[in-house]
């Protein structure tokens, strides 16, 4: 007999209770750290910037910081006009909307004998409060008026400030004594006779470590040599003006990093070549480049191309720069020489492109600066031409500033691919930076490449020393 079957019970659990799932924040831009907010607003163009910018106050703000570092060499002029009104003058199509951001001014006036406090009123109201470089032009400022007390919040963290054809009683009770971190100082006294007291030169600026001097009357500055004393920090000057200025500079100036020596006529260059044959066997300076600030041709003094030959078996002679448009016996007598040359600065025509070829092939060759002239046959053609010989050949370089005049040139989106291609195809090449105007980017709307060689940014973003000028062009 079978046993009987046995008894199963279904027992029915109850689940076990469940957490409440944690509902996800909401990750709202305005709320990130500054640290995150900078990380992604840096790669914005500055179009993206300016839309960024008008969503809320939140990130106004930060669109505003970002522009103030990513664009360091914005710039903005305000002028005194004869009717008393202001006037500002700004380069890129969106500075005016950042222009609380920007912290480059020149501050000019072109009508002598009226008050300047208004302008300087106007500083203080309407401009950035943390100023970086500070241009006064073609001001007579009134004696016994502490026009720098007006302005003492920016100037407190001022790095750059210029005195260029300015009437000035006393530049150190007026201006310098609030620049506690000032560390360049720029004096141009080229064309305007200026009664300036020599206060400046009898103190110490702690963090000052370049100078420029450009000076006419050599007896008036006598007192150079102890400013120079005093300053023993200051490693980079430019200089122009008579040859006794020059020779009291490298005589006092001892150790410098950069020396950079303006002619202002080709008939000077003898005299300057042969100071500076003299004080490099001294070993007084590391560097040095030359600008040449006239646009006649430099081989006009035949004696000229003779010179600078002499100069190029100096190991220290590595700038090049003029105002003058290069010419075939300039660039085959004497630049194709220049072999330790790491920057140079020349006007370019679209037809020269053999010259520029001639350029790309000089080893040492970090920093190109061309201005490119058209002529009516070549108006409106691209500025690849000149630009392909330094992208393909240069394998050194890091940067290339090209401008040409308004509406002249025509750019293609492909433009920066294409160069981008060439430079792949140059073995051992270091990235390279093209940099163009804001405008001109901002109409071209390249396609850039992904992870390439080649990148493309605007000259408001170009890191420069404070002890060049901002563009010879």
């Amino acid at each position: 007999m079978a046993s009987p079957a046995k008894q199963i019970v279904v027992v029915k659990l109850r689940p076990l209770p469940q957490k409440p799932a944690k509902r996800k924040k909401k990750i709202d831009l305005t709320t990130l750290n500054m640290n995150c907010m900078d990380a992604i607003l840096k790669w914005l163009p500055i179009e993206d910037l300016y839309s960024v910018s008008r969503t809320c106050k939140s990130l106004q703000k930060s669109a505003g910081l970002a522009f103030q570092r990513n664009h360091p060499n914005s710039l903005v002029t305000i002028e005194l006009m004869a009717d008393k009104r202001i006037q500002s003058q700004y380069e890129g199509k969106y500075d005016l909307h950042f222009s609380t951001n920007i912290r480059s001014i020149t501050m000019t006036s072109y009508v002598f004998d009226q008050d300047l406090m208004p302008l300087f009123d106007y500083l203080k109201m309407n401009c950035c409060i943390n100023l970086n470089e500070l241009n006064l032009h073609r001001l007579k400022l009134a004696t016994g008026i502490d026009y720098g007390a007006s302005i003492k919040g920016q100037l407190r963290n001022l790095e750059s400030i210029s005195f260029d054809g300015c009437t000035v009683s006393d530049i150190h009770k007026q201006f310098l004594k609030y620049c506690y971190r000032l560390q360049h100082l720029r004096i141009k006294e080229k064309q305007f006779n200026v009664d300036r007291c020599d206060t400046w030169m009898r103190h110490v600026y702690s963090y000052l470590n370049s100078f420029t001097f450009w000076g006419c009357d050599s007896e008036k500055y006598t007192g150079l040599s102890i400013f120079l004393a005093h300053n023993r920090n200051v490693k980079n000057i430019n200089c122009m003006g008579q040859l006794n200025i020059l020779k009291m500079i490298m005589d006092n100036g001892k150790d410098l990093d950069n020396l950079v020596v303006n002619c202002d006529a080709p008939e000077d260059f003898e005299e300057i070549q042969n100071v500076l044959l003299e004080y490099s066997q001294k070993g007084v300076f590391k560097r040095f480049e030359l600008v040449f600030r006239f646009t006649s041709d430099i081989d006009k003094v035949p004696k000229n191309v003779k010179h600078i030959r002499n100069l190029s078996e100096l190991t220290t002679f590595q700038g090049f720069h003029g105002l003058f448009a290069a010419n075939e016996a300039l660039v085959d007598c004497v630049l194709k020489s220049l072999t330790n040359l790491r920057s140079i600065s020349l006007k370019l025509a679209l037809e020269h492109q053999s010259m520029a070829w001639t350029l790309a092939h000089l080893p040492h060759l970090d920093d190109a600066r061309i201005y490119i002239t058209y002529s009516l046959d070549h108006f409106g053609a691209t500025f690849k031409p000149l630009t392909l010989p330094f992208v393909l050949m240069s394998k050194k370089l890091k940067q290339i500033v090209v401008s040409f005049a308004n509406n002249s040139c025509v750019t293609h989106r492909n433009d920066i691919i294409d160069l981008n291609n060439m430079r792949l195809k140059s073995k051992g090449a270091c990235p390279t930076t093209i940099y163009l105007s804001s405008d001109v980017i901002l109409e071209s709307k390249f396609i850039y490449p992904t992870g390439g060689l080649v990148q493309v940014k605007p000259t408001s973003q170009l890191t420069r020393k404070l002890y060049l000028d901002p563009f010879l062009f």
